[in-house]
């Protein structure tokens, strides 16, 4: 849950997780998660932080086959995260990222951009134990049997988006933008290893499908990144993480432009 607030150029918003826990199946569990974002015409800046404590593990890891219950909860899976993210909108005079995601300027046409950015992640991931239930370790090279990762990735990234407006109130906007990343960092199977320095890819989708008159608005917002490791060849794993918005706002002052 959070508040934003946009004035004229500036926008800001700050959301922190409240969270669902079973709290009755965890002993030791703890999170914070905290995310920011600046907007204006033609900028993109956000900033992610969380730290999670004690994991639920859910899904087939191989064939869809169920885990084992005593396998399932896991209050050792430690996850720290941070991330600053930034973007430039060429086309600015026509296509806004203010409107679909600041939501303080309305859109009436339908027009797209080229974006390009940068981004910056740490990440640590670790465990008492391998991250894998032992149940499923012959479905598995031993390169991916870790129990402690840590990456820096350093990225550039440029590609689309496009707002579809609908009778100057409804628009969807979508956003795909793909770029290399620059990868370093270590794990932990029976001894540390270095990743070393490699390149590989990073993709980040940002969506926003909404309403919007003069006064009042309402949109469903969903922000993803996902960065790719390599750990050997047809070996990677894949970081990332996701987040969806649902945003109901007030326009103190509203002018048709």
């Amino acid at each position: 849950m959070g508040l934003g607030v946009s004035y004229k150029w500036f926008s800001l918003g700050i959301s922190f997780n409240v969270g669902v826990l079973e709290k009755d199946k965890f002993d030791n569990s703890k999170f914070f998660d905290f995310s920011g974002t600046v907007f204006s015409s033609k900028h993109f800046l956000g900033i992610t932080y969380q730290y999670y404590l004690a994991y639920k593990l859910t899904g087939g890891l191989v064939n869809d086959v169920e885990i084992p219950e005593a396998s399932i909860f896991r209050e050792d899976i430690r996850n720290v995260h941070f991330d600053l993210n930034y973007f430039y909108a060429f086309n600015y005079g026509k296509f806004s990222l203010k409107a679909p995601f600041a939501l303080n300027q309305i859109q009436r046409k339908n027009a797209g951009s080229v974006v390009a950015g940068a981004s910056f992640t740490m990440n640590i991931l670790d465990g008492d134990s391998t991250l894998i239930p032992q149940e499923f370790y012959n479905d598995f090279d031993e390169k991916l049997l870790f129990n402690d990762l840590n990456t820096t990735t350093l990225g550039v990234n440029i590609g689309y988006m496009y707002s579809f407006v609908w009778k100057e109130q409804l628009f969807l906007t979508l956003g795909f933008i793909p770029g290399p990343n620059f990868v370093s960092g270590d794990y932990r199977t029976t001894s540390r290893q270095f990743l070393g320095l490699g390149v590989f890819p990073k993709y980040q989708i940002l969506s926003s499908l909404g309403f919007a008159k003069r006064r009042y608005f309402i949109a469903i917002q969903f922000i993803s990144n996902s960065d790719y490791i390599r750990f050997g060849k047809k070996l990677r794993v894949e970081l990332g993480k996701g987040r969806t918005t649902f945003v109901v706002g007030y326009r103190f002052r509203g002018k048709k432009k």
